[in-house]
């Protein structure tokens, strides 16, 4: 099934709700160790912060176990030797990471001194003397703290903490379980013989349930629903601690139904310690494994994230300036948000466009409904500050894989039109009919209004390299390299040459799959042409194409190079791959070890989170019918690039870009 297809490129512009003079709150998470899934968490709090416009964020992850798996068992006798040999090694290595961990660990310094509030998001082992007496001496001079959820359950054994949380998870034997009256609202005191789970720290199913604001004047509280309805998290039970100089700002009856105590619980509460303001809310529950199941409602939820918010802005600066917004949940019904949907200090609810209203009516009837340009980017769901604007779309361009601009700013586009054009895809490598279009825009408004046939009659063109005037192609089952010239600058190339050839080699070849064939071309810091299978690298000298025999190594769908000429690439699966050592020294191991070191890529381990490898989608279509789950794996990353320009924010640089058509999404990244 076809369907129209904008070629959109984005802009980015602010959109900060700050003012010039109004400089960003810093905060610092504090995570690396939880029960709960911190890595998730921590992108939710991140986000949620930012989207105000009011927070500079940082991370500080306690060191944690950084080790690969042991190896697997053999069934195979002749293996039994060499793996018994690799489990020595990989005991060995443990027992070095645990040692080599242990000093990371201890050398661990968060920069408390330059946060104004310190967000805890960390279940763990017990912080080094050193950073508990630096975070004691940030709070008791002033420092703002807020605890998420599970942060309540660290730290049972150390007595600052306790006062400083006033009460956490923790057993029977400690502190005091405070209630509260539901009528007069008063706090309260219960033996254990009157609680349930013997009085020990607890909670029962996860369930959307009704808050209640009991400090109606508090900042934090001030103007927020008397009550609201949370969506579904946990929600803790006998919370205990010296409850000293402690404050509740908000409640929720714990249902028996649920398993809960039948009592109303506090859920977020206020403790003064020395000149400092802490924060404690039990909300914001993320289990391992409930991002793959799209259970994250808690940390959506728009009752969470404005609590969350103006908790860490009270803390920072003693005052709540962050409006609650109109999507606030109501008494009865949850509202829940990604964070850059919610407009913090602006109204939400705007009319819907002529485009928006036919797109829905459109996608009602048919899910996979072909779109007009308008109503494809209504469709677009974009992060604070960037700006999607057409540039391009059918018929000015038909089947495109493959965008590359020259230095002239004109846009070379290759389209496989024989590409599965029916189910069984016929035709795909005889027709032959592949084409380069050349797309410029004349009159400087961002759209392109001049669109030629540069190059016709192409086999799947995969590659596209502007060389001076000329263009670079390589097609689909040769490792040939055409290249091909205007001469007269009407967008047609009159003129055409082989500039290296070679033929059908190895996986590009007329019985290998167009999927599992080079791309690239992409030309580095080094003066060599990469492609990204690396069977060869080119330099391009004299006018003269030359090869050079190279490692080559698994990737499929493009490359990607920063500032010092570091070469990054993707499986449809890992959405970023990067060697310890360049592709140019991959041969060196081998040679000087007499082939007994073999001679490949190391690729670097650990080099994300596990939960980067996911990602978050509004569509929830899937391509080949039916439903998908919000939260999917990466299957078909490609087009990364990193970002080397400076018209974004100047923080954007090195960034790295990568999407996936399959989630329907565009991911940046951090790269360090």
């Amino acid at each position: 099934m076809k369907k129209l297809l904008s070629l959109a490129f984005f802009l980015l512009f602010f959109s900060f709700h700050l003012s010039a003079k109004e400089k960003p709150l810093k905060a610092l998470i504090i995570d690396g160790h939880n029960n709960h899934d911190w890595c998730a968490t921590t992108d939710f709090l991140r986000a949620s912060l930012e989207s105000t416009g009011k927070f500079k964020v940082e991370v500080s992850s306690a060191p944690n176990m950084e080790c690969v798996n042991a190896p697997r068992n053999t069934r195979n006798p002749e293996f039994q030797a060499d793996l018994n040999a690799s489990k020595a090694l990989f005991v060995k290595a443990k027992q070095l990471a645990q040692k080599e961990l242990e000093a990371r660990f201890n050398n661990w310094r968060p920069n408390f001194k330059n946060a104004d509030v310190v967000v805890l998001n960390y279940n763990g082992r017990t912080w080094p003397k050193i950073v508990q007496d630096e975070f004691l001496a940030y709070v008791k001079n002033g420092g703002g703290t807020v605890l998420v959820h599970a942060a309540n359950n660290a730290f049972a054994g150390w007595d600052e903490y306790n006062q400083l949380i006033g009460m956490g998870w923790r057993k029977a034997n400690y502190g005091k379980a405070i209630k509260i009256d539901d009528k007069t609202g008063k706090a309260y005191e219960l033996s254990n013989d009157k609680l349930p789970n013997g009085g020990n720290s607890s909670h029962g199913s996860k369930h959307p349930f009704q808050v209640k604001v009991r400090a109606t004047d508090h900042p934090i509280m001030k103007n927020i629903p008397t009550v609201w309805m949370h969506d579904s998290d946990e929600l803790y039970h006998n919370m205990r601690g010296p409850a000293q100089n402690l404050t509740v700002l908000s409640t929720a009856y714990s249902d028996p139904k649920q398993r809960g105590s039948g009592l109303h619980e506090p859920l977020t509460w206020e403790v003064k310690y020395g000149e400092g303001k802490v924060i404690v809310t039990s909300m914001g529950h993320l289990w391992s494994g409930d991002m793959r199941q799209g259970k994250f409602t808690s940390l959506q939820c728009v009752g969470f994230q404005t609590i969350f918010n103006r908790s860490c802005e009270y803390t920072a600066t003693g005052k709540v300036t962050l409006a609650v917004p109109s999507s606030f949940p109501s008494e009865n019904e949850v509202s829940k948000k990604e964070a850059h949907k919610i407009a913090w200090s602006l109204k939400e609810t705007t009319s819907p466009t002529s485009a928006q209203t036919s797109m829905k009516k459109k996608k009602e009837k048919n899910p996979y409904a072909m779109l007009t340009p308008e109503e494809e980017l209504a469709t677009f769901e974009l992060a604070p500050g960037y700006v999607a604007e057409l540039f391009a779309s059918e018929p000015q361009v038909q089947e495109p894989v493959l965008t590359v601009w020259d230095s002239d700013g004109s846009l070379y586009v290759a389209e496989m039109r024989s590409y599965m054009q029916n189910v069984s895809g016929e035709g795909t490598k005889t027709l032959k009919n592949g084409r380069i279009k050349k797309l410029v825009d004349t009159n400087g408004d961002g759209k392109a209004d001049k669109v030629t046939i540069f190059a016709d009659n192409l086999n799947l063109p995969r590659a596209i390299l502007p060389i001076g005037d000329w263009i670079a192609v390589r097609e689909t089952d040769t490792m040939d390299v055409l290249a091909f010239r205007d001469k007269d600058g009407d967008g047609i190339a009159e003129e055409k040459k082989i500039i290296y050839k070679r033929g059908p080699v190895g996986r590009n070849g007329p019985g290998k799959s167009v999927e599992h064939q080079d791309s690239g071309l992409m030309w580095n810091l080094d003066n060599s042409i990469y492609v990204t299978y690396n069977m060869e690298s080119y330099r391009y000298t004299g006018g003269e194409w030359k090869a050079k025999k190279t490692r080559g190594h698994w990737t499929q769908w493009g490359l990607t190079h920063d500032d010092v000429g570091e070469i990054y690439w993707s499986t449809n699966s890992n959405p970023v791959v990067q060697s310890y050592i360049h592709p140019k020294y991959w041969d060196i191991p081998g040679k000087v070890s007499k082939n007994k070191i073999p001679s490949r890529p190391v690729v670097l381990p650990n080099q994300y989170d596990p939960s980067f490898m996911k990602a978050y989608s509004t569509c929830l279509l899937n391509d080949r019918g039916g439903s998908v789950s919000a939260i999917r794996n990466f299957t078909s990353a490609c087009g990364q690039s990193i970002y080397r320009s400076d018209k974004f924010p100047f923080d954007t640089r090195g960034s790295y870009f990568i999407c996936d058509p399959t989630i329907h999404v565009v991911r940046r990244a951090k790269i360090s």
